[in-house]
């Protein structure tokens, strides 16, 4: 018979398991450390894991190890830059289809289609609110977890198809 400590840790672990598994993992690539940490601390208040680089080199690397649900990357850093970041993201069969937001200071049209062009999936101009952040960023989830459903049921469906043992034993194409 278990206690009521027993069943309280055990509620515990189950609430520990289950945010752990419904926490989404952000890439934040960001060479001004202090606004990282703001940033950082604001995602992080919005229920997301937070992996830190300061620069493309360590960003590139942390997405290719971590492989995040999604990355944000300032445009302009002191080690290479957010395009960099994205042509190399998106030449690798593993870290393609995360979406990537693109952070600038300096907006221009041609700089967005740029991004645009190499498969950015949105853009935040500074200066932004933290909760037009918030927003995009849920924005582009819920876009890359409704692809992801719609990829798994059709897997799902092919699967359900070619299964032999869903043949009937009577058919007449035999």
């Amino acid at each position: 018979m278990r206690s009521c400590e027993d069943e309280g840790l055990r509620q515990k672990r189950t609430r520990t398991i289950t945010t752990l598994i419904i926490m989404p993992k952000i890439l934040l690539i960001e060479d001004d450390e202090r606004f990282r940490s703001i940033m950082k601390k604001v995602l992080e208040s919005h229920g997301f894991e937070i992996l830190e680089a300061d620069g493309a080199p360590t960003g590139v690397r942390l997405a290719q190890e971590q492989l995040p649900d999604l990355i944000l990357s300032d445009v302009n850093m002191q080690e290479g830059d957010g395009y960099a970041v994205l042509v190399v993201l998106r030449e690798s069969k593993r870290t393609q289809a995360i979406p990537l937001i693109l952070i600038t200071g300096q907006p221009s049209l041609a700089g967005m289609r740029r991004g645009m062009e190499q498969g950015a999936d949105d853009y935040l101009v500074k200066p932004f609110s933290f909760e037009a952040m918030i927003a995009t960023v849920n924005a582009r989830l819920r876009k890359y977890h409704a692809i992801e459903e719609q990829i798994q049921s059709q897997i799902a469906d092919h699967h359900s198809f070619l299964n032999p043992t869903e043949i009937s034993q009577d058919s007449s194409w035999r």
